[in-house]
């Protein structure tokens, strides 16, 4: 029977529903729908098609509780059959909620890079599953016909299942995806890629774990990740101990990305095999997005170039630049460029270098270049890109997100995500 569409509907969620979880909020979707339609299906049978696979085991909750226990009495009034449909084959739902865009983008067919990271298949994952003693009890118990109260438990923790492969949803997280539940043999190799590689730059465990739980878990990962960390010789070796907390007078919250950016220079190092010894940092001191520019050396003009070509022109012009003291920044050609400019330039106080913000940024340099470059003393140049990544991907405890998100508005895309097809 061909089907046809009578009638379209949406609406705004209110001040209350914007502080829902992803996953209320889908089922608010599904309540609202069906008590707006209620004329045209009421007593019969309806299918609703979601791309949220947690659904189905927030309607299977034995015992909800507050707007879910409601919602559930609510539900109860409609013969529902609750359908799953992978999020590239909801090209309905997902084109009416987007806004249309006209413009023609330019192709860049010509320029294009490919590079190939090997993907695994839902086989090749499930299999590592299955050589993992519980896991395969969980993954057993969800495909055994019989379902038990073994199989409820497992619900009412999250557990699923998705093309064979066992997933974990957890309510509390604002992530649409569930995580892959990880087997014992694995877990070291997922540490390694998001701490030792060069795009991880060996941050802290909880910036690790914040990175690792957007798409992994495994029970007790927390804690896992806190000993690895801990047990790390690089960090041992390389990273500063803690200063003393700082005092009770914080730094103003700036009103717009990149209104106001701090600088400074780390060096000399030793000369690259490009003739460069010296590294400009710039950090935007409201997303705490990092470039990181190599330096031949290090003069005013050179520092004035790079702001120029790679800062202003990419980002806009700053409202203010905070720098040191040092002759580059207070020079003539510094000073009349923000003149010309009217970027209001902030001086910090002498023998107080703790007052630029670019300070911790250029803290977290020195370990992540020395475990990179090791005895290649040369190659710092060509590090520098990765451990940019690294920043720019990992989470800010002041701000609560990434600094790839407050300016992108998402997450950027790692090579893990690619070779496990998330």
């Amino acid at each position: 029977m061909e089907k046809h569409s009578i009638e379209y509907a949406s609406r705004l969620l209110n001040s209350a529903e914007r502080n829902y979880s992803t996953t209320e909020r889908e089922a608010l979707a599904v309540v609202w729908a069906l008590n707006k339609f209620r004329g045209y299906i009421e007593g019969s049978k309806i299918t609703v098609a979601s791309d949220h696979q947690p659904l189905n085991w927030i309607m299977k909750l034995k015992s909800p509780s507050g707007r879910l226990a409601r919602w559930a009495l609510q539900l109860q009034s409609f013969d529902l059959n609750l359908e799953y449909i992978p999020g590239k084959s909801n090209v309905v739902a997902d084109m009416l909620s987007r806004l249309d865009y006209d413009q023609k983008i330019p192709s860049c067919e010509e320029n294009t890079v490919s590079i190939d990271f090997p993907a695994r298949s839902p086989m090749e994952i499930r299999e590592e599953q299955l050589k993992d003693e519980d896991l395969r009890k969980i993954i057993r118990c969800f495909e055994n016909d019989d379902k038990n109260v073994n199989h409820a438990n497992w619900l009412e923790r999250g557990y699923l299942m998705n093309q064979g492969v066992l997933y974990r949803f957890s309510h509390d997280s604002e992530s649409e995806e569930a995580q892959l539940v990880v087997p014992t043999h694995e877990r070291d190799k997922i540490l390694k890629e998001h701490h030792d590689s060069p795009n991880a730059a060996h941050y802290g465990s909880d910036g690790i774990y914040q990175r690792i739980a957007k798409h992994y878990f495994w029970i007790g990962m927390r804690k896992f990740i806190t000993n690895y960390v801990k047990n790390c010789l690089d960090c041992a070796r390389l990273k500063a101990s803690n200063q003393t907390p700082a005092g009770l007078l914080q730094t103003p919250v700036q009103a717009q990305r990149f209104e106001t950016i701090a600088i400074d220079l780390f060096g000399p190092l030793p000369e690259s095999k490009n003739k460069k010894k010296w590294i400009l940092v710039v950090e935007d001191v409201a997303t705490r997005w990092v470039e990181l520019f190599a330096l031949t050396n290090a003069t005013a003009r050179e520092n004035v170039t790079v702001l120029m070509e790679e800062i202003f022109l990419r980002f806009g012009l700053p409202r203010r630049v905070i720098s040191d003291n040092g002759t580059q920044f207070v020079s003539a050609v510094m000073q009349q460029m923000c003149y010309l400019l009217k970027i209001h330039q902030s001086s910090i106080p002498i023998y107080h270098p703790q007052a630029n913000p670019v300070e911790r940024k250029k803290r977290d340099l020195k370990p992540r270049l020395a475990m990179l470059v090791e005895d290649q003393h040369d190659s710092w140049c060509k590090k520098l890109p990765s451990i940019r990544f690294a920043m720019n991907t990992a989470r800010c405890s002041s701000t609560g997100q990434t600094a790839a998100y407050l300016t992108f508005g998402r997450e950027l895309r790692t090579v893990d995500e690619v070779q496990n097809d998330l």
